[in-house]
């Protein structure tokens, strides 16, 4: 994230929208309990140092840094084992793909959500 002024929030709780199982599973993977509760139920608004400290964000560089930056780790990704990288990513997210996969069809929240790409808007 560069490291130019911006903001970031979840403000479902604070405004009344429901957010998708398959949403929260995500946040909750990347965050943890404590970073999702703070994110979502806060519904907080961060600043980069912020949402750094909480784990929203990896890493902060200058506007003019950012697409090496990004390069940078890209190749470093790409350096690493891709059967094993593969691999980690799908323990690490194994019971959240689960908990989607069981949700698709039962979550009242995606109604709101998902949009049939033919409708007139």
């Amino acid at each position: 994230m560069s490291t130019q002024s911006f903001s970031l929030a979840l403000t479902g709780a604070r405004v009344g929208i429901p957010y998708p199982i398959a949403a929260l599973e995500v946040i909750k993977a990347e965050l943890g309990v404590a970073g999702s509760r703070a994110l979502l139920l806060g519904a907080t608004t961060f600043d980069s140092s912020e949402a750094r400290r909480c784990g929203i964000l990896d890493e902060e560089v200058t506007h003019s840094r950012v697409l090496a930056r990004a390069a940078e780790v890209a190749k470093d990704r790409a350096s690493l084992r891709a059967g094993n990288y593969g691999d980690l990513k799908h323990q690490l997210r194994a019971a959240s793909i689960v908990h989607i996969r069981e949700s698709l069809d039962t979550d009242p929240a995606l109604e709101g959500w998902i949009v049939d790409g033919n409708q007139n808007r």
